[in-house]
C-alpha cells in the first residue's frame, strides 16, 4: 500500500492520522514510488511489476505499462521514463497524449527533467533530448572501479555515482566537477 503524509495531499480527504492511500491495487507492495506535482507513479510489487499512476487531484488510476515488468520508474512534469525488466531499452509515457515511445534501445536507470532523459548503459551515462532527439553522451568508458551509475538530473547538471564519489556533468557548460570527493578532482573524463 502507497501512503502519502497530509503536508501532500492539500484539499483530499485524508484520515484521521493524516494520510490516506494513493494505491493499494490488488493488496500487493508498491516500490518506487516517484512524485510529480499531483501524479504519483510506481511500480507494483507484483506479478510483473506493471507501472501505475495516480492523479491526486481527481483520483484516476492509470496503468502506464501492460507488457514486461518494470525495473524502475522515475517522473518530471507529464513524462514517466523507465526501464523494463526484459532489457528492452528505456521507455517513456506521455500522460497528456497518453502514448508511449520506446526512447533507447539499451540502459537502465533513467532519470528525467523537461525533454532531457538520461541513464546508464555499460559504463557510461548516455541521454537523450525527446524534443528534438538529439544524443547526448555525459560519460565514456571508465577503467577499472566501476563504471558510473545511477545517474540523476535536474535542470542542466546530471550526477552518478562512480567507485564511491558522486561526479557531476554540465550539459550547459560541458563542464565535469566533483560532488563529494577531493578525490575526484583531476580526473579525465575526456
Amino acid at each position: 500500500m502507497l501512503i502519502v503524509p497530509q503536508a501532500a495531499t492539500a484539499g483530499l480527504c485524508v484520515d484521521p492520522q493524516g494520510e490516506f492511500v494513493v494505491s493499494a491495487i490488488d493488496g500487493w507492495a508498491q516500490r518506487y514510488s516517484r512524485i510529480w506535482g499531483d501524479i504519483v507513479v510506481w511500480r507494483k510489487a507484483s506479478g510483473v511489476g506493471q507501472i501505475w499512476a495516480n492523479d491526486l487531484s481527481t483520483g484516476e488510476l492509470i496503468q502506464i505499462t501492460s507488457g514486461p515488468g518494470a525495473n524502475y520508474v522515475n517522473i518530471h512534469e507529464d513524462t514517466t521514463v523507465w526501464d523494463p525488466v526484459d532489457n528492452s531499452g528505456i521507455w517513456a509515457y506521455d500522460l497528456q497524449t497518453r502514448t508511449t515511445e520506446h526512447v533507447f534501445d539499451h540502459g537502465s536507470n533513467p532519470d528525467i527533467y523537461g525533454d532531457i532523459v538520461v541513464w546508464e548503459r555499460a559504463k557510461r551515462i548516455e541521454g537523450m533530448n525527446l524534443a528534438t532527439g538529439a544524443d547526448i553522451y555525459v560519460t565514456e568508458v571508465f577503467e577499472p572501479g566501476g563504471g558510473p551509475g545511477r545517474p540523476r538530473i535536474f535542470g542542466d547538471i546530471v550526477v552518478w555515482e562512480q567507485s564511491g564519489d558522486l561526479l557531476a556533468y554540465n550539459l550547459a557548460t560541458g563542464y565535469y566537477f566533483p560532488v563529494s570527493s577531493e578525490s575526484a578532482v583531476g580526473l579525465s573524463f575526456a
